[in-house]
């Protein structure tokens, strides 16, 4: 079964084709659940549909502006969310129903909304009939429309009756998009972390971009240093360009240095040096992190290369079963047991070329269970497969490095020689772009913390490398952007802790930056870098 924004439910044979279509309403359907006997159907303008038999059975309406999703619980009760924020659960049984005194409140919050509401589409409600013409009597296929309390109901006469055909829809705005229960002219997705998945910010053309990228970043606790590349980003993506009235240069915003923070304008290849301690871009604080692996495709992979494997460390039927349990318990957070513990540890005996879904296993129980593994553990199983030659296991050795830069920060800067020199040697694999997407965010987590001055020399030492390797052998398809400037705020975050090490930066590469070809927040960050290491 599925539902969409075109109004229907459809049918589907797991073959392919579509078995039935219903056409419940003219707006947006966002989720369905089944219930015995039935399904119910949640959608915009507040309404929740529970069909029996392929027919609409009974409508039922909410408070709010969508019902966003539905679920069947196991009494068959019905759990909605709408776009108000509650959480409401509707049932069949009369001895499950709420309190005389939220009922009457919901039915208060109806009666508001219909009151406000005197149209629905191009029709005025205060021009139809109410439910006493359906005691008239009508003709074999007329149709009637009613407005009971404010809801267009559709009766078609047949048989000697009016049947209801179901409720009629407001129209939806197409020119608005809605986002967390209001409207605006643009709803954009906005990319702050690599593998997941985008957020969405709304925002009107009336708006201010920096305004709106300032709410986003306080919304979802984001590091203010991107305060720029959101609002250029929504500037890009929208057209639009308002600019803040009555702007008063003396006055300083703690965030920007500014009353609004507006791009500079420099001639190509300059780049204006911040002043004496202010950095917009660095220290950064907040570690970069990789996807959490899906459970399905781990599964799928494993049991393809369980038909593979030595026959001593193949697992069994029922030890498949419980790896599936496995896998379906680390996706759902549960806790790990000793029996669990001694079948991953039999998966990760693998030989090296099947081993890699077994190492994305062992990196999603991290992700999930991090008590799971001994950190020893942890640590070499990610060190010892990321030194061989499978390209996989380098891969997911390196995502699991990753992780343990984001849980354990302090112990990996510790053991910084053990971990990051082979690492760097990855970079001789024929995988270049990948090793590049995780070697810059173990770097990158690793300047988050305080190190001593031996340790962050290393690092600035390896952090000049690797971005000098991108330079050299990536090229922009790649998506070489995020690496350079994490690379350089790094930089910036070894530079702003030891100040001392600013005779170590490697000016020529990062002056490189400072040419008009990069991003305003790359060229930024350079001068940043060249202001405080001169």
């Amino acid at each position: 079964m599925s539902c969409s924004i075109d109004g229907t439910v459809r049918l589907w044979d797991v073959a392919g084709p579509c078995l039935n279509v219903v056409q419940l309403s003219s707006a947006f359907l966002y989720s369905l659940c089944l219930l015995p006997g039935g399904l119910a159907v949640s959608g915009e303008g507040g309404n929740l549909y529970v069909l029996k038999e392929g027919k609409l059975d009974q409508g039922i309406q909410i408070p709010a502006l969508s019902v966003w999703c539905c679920e069947s619980l196991p009494d068959a009760d019905i759990l909605v969310g709408g776009s108000d924020g509650v959480a409401r659960i509707f049932s069949a049984h009369v001895e499950r129903a709420a309190p005389l005194a939220d009922r009457e409140q919901m039915r208060e919050q109806l009666a508001a909304q219909k009151h406000s509401k005197q149209t629905v589409g191009d029709l005025d409600l205060s021009k139809l009939k109410g439910p006493e013409a359906l005691n008239e009597r009508g003709t074999e296929g007329q149709t009637l429309m009613i407005n009971r309390a404010g809801t267009v109901e559709v009766y078609q006469y047949s048989g000697g009756d009016w049947q209801n055909l179901g409720v009629v829809q407001d129209a939806y705005d197409k020119d608005k998009h809605e986002l967390d229960g209001k409207k605006y002219d643009f709803v954009i997705n906005v990319d702050v972390e690599e593998g997941a998945p985008p957020l969405k910010l709304g925002c009107n053309k009336e708006d201010d971009p920096w305004n709106v990228a300032q709410e986003f970043i306080n919304k979802h606790s984001l590091p203010q240093a991107y305060l720029e590349q959101i609002a250029e980003y929504i500037r890009k993506n929208t057209g639009i360009d308002n600019k803040v009235m009555n702007y008063d240069p003396n006055f300083s915003d703690p965030f920007t240095g500014g009353g609004r923070y507006v791009p500079p304008s420099s001639e190509p290849g300059q780049v204006q040096s911040p002043a004496l301690g202010q950095t917009r871009h660095f220290p950064a604080h907040r570690v970069l992190t990789e996807n959490v692996p899906d459970a399905a495709k781990l599964i799928k992979k494993i049991t393809e290369h369980n038909t593979s494997v030595n026959e001593n460390t193949r697992l069994s039927s029922e030890e498949m079963s419980h790896f599936e349990k496995i896998a379906t318990k680390t996706s759902e957070g549960q806790e790990l047991d000793k029996a669990d513990m001694d079948l991953v540890a039999k998966l990760l005996s693998w030989e090296k070329t099947l081993l890699f879904p077994c190492i994305d296993l062992a990196r999603s129980i991290n992700k999930t269970s991090p008590a799971f593994f001994e950190l020893t553990d942890k640590f070499n199983i990610a060190v010892t497969n990321y030194k061989t030659d499978s390209t996989s296991c380098v891969r997911v050795a390196l995502r699991l490095l990753v992780d343990i830069t984001c849980q354990h920060t302090q112990y990996c800067v510790e053991h910084f020689v053990d971990l990051v020199a082979p690492a760097m040697d990855c970079l001789n694999t024929t995988d270049k772009k990948f090793v590049c997407m995780s070697l810059y965010k173990i770097l990158f987590n690793m300047t988050c913390v305080d190190t001593d001055q031996v340790t962050s020399r290393y690092l600035l030492d390896s952090v000049s490398k690797l971005l000098e390797y991108i330079q050299r052998e990536l090229t922009e398809k790649d998506k070489i952007e995020t690496m350079q400037f994490n690379l350089l705020v790094a930089t910036g975050n070894l530079l702003t802790r030891h100040p001392q090490l600013k005779e170590f930066v490697n000016r020529s590469l990062v002056e490189k930056f400072s040419a008009a070809k990069f991003s305003h927040k790359i060229r930024i960050t350079a001068g940043e870098i060249l202001a405080i290491s001169s």
